[in-house]
């Protein structure tokens, strides 16, 4: 480190134990998205809450996309198609349509994010 500079990872406050979900690299412009479990379900949930208008702290990881939460097919394409341009992935369709709960959209996305 060069003279005052400060890393910006230092501003954080860490005293609730709050890790931000992203932060920007200081040398770039590119955004570090996550690709933890918990911050995955947090964003997939914030996705649904857009979609369906159900508040972000009802969803639960066990809610069945159309019989608890209420998407329809089309909505159910949506979200997938936001995910995957938010994480850079290109699904398999057939494994698109397996999914049916909050918690399948999760090991989805955790699972092609390894690749």
């Amino acid at each position: 480190m060069v003279g005052s500079e400060r890393n910006p990872l230092d501003t954080i406050d860490t005293s609730a134990n709050e890790v931000p979900d992203f932060y920007t690299c200081p040398l770039s412009t590119e955004v570090i998205m996550p690709t933890s479990k918990k911050a995955l379900q947090n964003s997939v949930k914030e996705v649904i809450s857009e979609l369906t208008d159900v508040d972000v702290a009802e969803i639960e990881s066990s809610d069945r996309l159309r019989d608890d939460l209420g998407l329809d097919s089309l909505q159910e394409m949506e979200l997938m198609s936001r995910l995957s341009e938010e994480y850079e992935i290109d699904p398999d369709m057939d494994e698109v349509m397996a999914i049916k709960t909050v918690k399948d959209v999760v090991k989805f996305l955790l699972e092609n994010l390894e690749e």
